[in-house]
């Protein structure tokens, strides 16, 4: 979907924001990160993928959505 979106944005002459990909995130692939001592952490992956993949994901994004807001909401 992300890359249908980018197209068409790129159609209709408008910058394409960068796509983050993670493997084994599922659709649980954006949030703040869970600590996998937690007890929600066994629970992810309900939404396909697996708890290490969507952890991993969770660690690596949210900082860089953080400051992709930071930026665009200036």
């Amino acid at each position: 979907m992300a890359d249908q979106i980018a197209a068409r944005l790129k159609a209709n002459g408008r910058p394409a924001p960068a796509i983050l990909r993670y493997a084994n995130a599922g659709h649980e692939v954006f949030g703040l990160p869970i600590d996998r001592s937690s007890p929600h952490f066994a629970h992810l992956g309900s939404l396909g993928g697996t708890p290490d993949g969507i952890a991993a994901a969770h660690e690596d994004d949210w900082p860089k959505t953080v400051a992709f807001l930071k930026n665009a909401l200036r």
